[in-house]
């Protein structure tokens, strides 16, 4: 009841939010509108033959037209996902559609009948900016660049360049996104610098100068803290982290996460997988060794060598794939894997096994005997884990175990395998491993010396369950 509480209240206050901002955003058109009049009168006048009286028309018109797009946005992403892909975009969009095309119009207008205009720059920006509204890309392109090469206002040549770097940025253009950034971002003078910086920091990221995407990402931190500014904390710390690991300086990494009171081994592990995601085996596997070098808290510990499991296992590191398998053995011996986790040591440990495994009995390895033993006594070791973890299945994972072993010609120890399946098998209704760890026995004895006292226990055994078999 106190749940479905909160929930009214919460939806009560951003209700109320959400009138505010459409109230707010009626009482600026309105005063749009009533600008926009006077301007339209004086321009008419004077024969439309006013380029400032145009280009305020045209930064009116746009303006209106952000507004009303914002809000379009707004009840766009209100609509359910399976209706909304079944929406005419072009008319749900018209209202600002119809302000971002006048804006246009104003501004071709001057651009043809006053080709000297001193305030071009900011015409020409009006013109990319709906460019890239209208996802014209290449246009937008063509006239920021023209805004940014003739503005004489550095508040023009600002916006101009940061515009054409987020295209630069957006189709991966990172060497042509980074001056225009560096230029545009000088001074902090726009709330919105952090955020255009944040997109600098990746942007060096990206072309591999990692200590600078460091410092931009370290100083967007430090002025997220003033309101004055948008806040990019909690994408910084996101972030961050990936760019120490990758360039090599997870101790640097580890103290900012420190100074700040987030959780490393956390952030590591997020990152991590990240690396592992990307194919960076050798940042993920850094990554991974100090996060479990520095946490100490053992129920975080389990998901370090869950991850390091989910590492070697995808890129073939079988051996530490084992050893960290045993690792994780007294934590689970200690009850501390959750159902979910348990489920997936078990399936990290059954899957490399029968890869192992198949290796073992293939073609492969039949003429390089000392490997082939090696792999063996590996495939033997993760089922006597496995055993432990997840005991009902103890039939199934000796059998294979005896299998292994025969097949590597260690006969005394295929036997004793066989036996635990049998005798393991003998305790279940319906083990189909009964009568094959039986046959197996059968084989092993076969190739054993003085083997009398096997001999006579699989005869008794054998003679007690199937006595009128053929």
């Amino acid at each position: 009841m106190k749940l479905i509480s909160i929930f009214f209240i919460f939806t009560f206050v951003f209700q109320i939010y959400a009138n505010e901002l459409d109230k707010r955003r009626s009482q600026i058109i309105q005063v749009i509108n009533e600008e926009l009049v006077e301007v339209s009168k004086l321009s008419d006048q004077r024969n439309h033959n006013d380029p400032d009286l145009l280009l305020r028309m045209a930064e009116l018109n746009l303006e209106k037209a952000r507004l009303y797009r914002e809000e379009e946005n707004e009840r766009f992403l209100e609509i359910e996902a399976s209706k909304r892909s079944k929406i005419n975009q072009r008319s749900f969009f018209a209202n600002s559609t119809k302000y971002f095309i006048q804006a246009n119009k104003l501004c071709l207008k001057i651009t043809k009948r006053f080709p000297r205009y001193p305030k071009l720059a900011d015409v020409y920006y009006i013109l990319g900016f709906n460019a890239k509204e209208a996802n014209k890309q290449r246009l937008a392109a063509k006239y920021l660049s023209k805004s940014t090469k003739s503005a004489k206002e550095p508040q023009t040549k600002v916006k101009a360049q940061i515009s054409l770097a987020e295209i630069y940025y957006n189709e991966k253009k990172y060497n042509k996104a980074i001056p225009l950034y560096d230029s545009a971002l000088n001074s902090k003078t726009d709330k919105w610098w952090t955020k255009d910086s944040f997109n600098l920091a990746w942007s060096y990221f990206r072309v591999n100068k990692y200590s600078k995407a460091i410092s931009i990402m370290e100083e967007v931190f430090e002025v997220s803290s003033d309101t004055r500014f948008i806040d990019m904390r909690p994408q910084v710390e996101r972030d961050i982290g990936l760019f120490y690991a990758t360039a090599d300086r997870i101790d640097n990494g580890i103290r900012f996460y420190k100074k700040i009171g987030i959780n490393f081994s956390e952030q590591l592990l997020r990152i991590a997988s990240a690396l592992l995601n990307q194919g960076k085996y050798d940042f993920a596997y850094k990554v991974l060794s100090q996060a479990k070098k520095y946490e100490k808290n053992e129920s975080r510990r389990v998901e370090i060598f869950l991850e390091q499991l989910n590492l070697y296992e995808r890129f073939g590191k079988y051996p530490n794939h084992l050893k960290t398998s045993k690792e994780l053995l007294p934590l689970y011996r200690k009850k501390l894997l959750s159902d979910n986790q348990k489920t997936s040591y078990v399936f990290q440990m059954e899957k490399v096994a029968a890869i192992i495994q198949r290796q073992v009995v293939g073609k492969a390895y039949i003429r390089l005997a000392k490997q082939r033993k090696i792999k063996a006594n590996m495939v033997l070791r993760y089922y006597d884990l496995l055993t432990i973890v997840n005991g009902d299945k103890t039939d199934e994972y000796a059998y294979i175990q005896a299998e292994t072993s025969y097949v590597t010609k260690q006969y005394n120890s295929s036997y004793e395998y066989y036996k635990k399946s049998f005798e393991y098998g003998q305790k279940g209704k319906n083990s189909k491993f009964k009568r094959k760890a039986m046959d197996g026995m059968l084989s092993s004895i076969g190739k054993l010396k003085n083997s009398t006292e096997k001999n006579v226990y699989v005869f008794e055994a054998y003679l007690a369950i199937w006595p009128n078999d053929k």
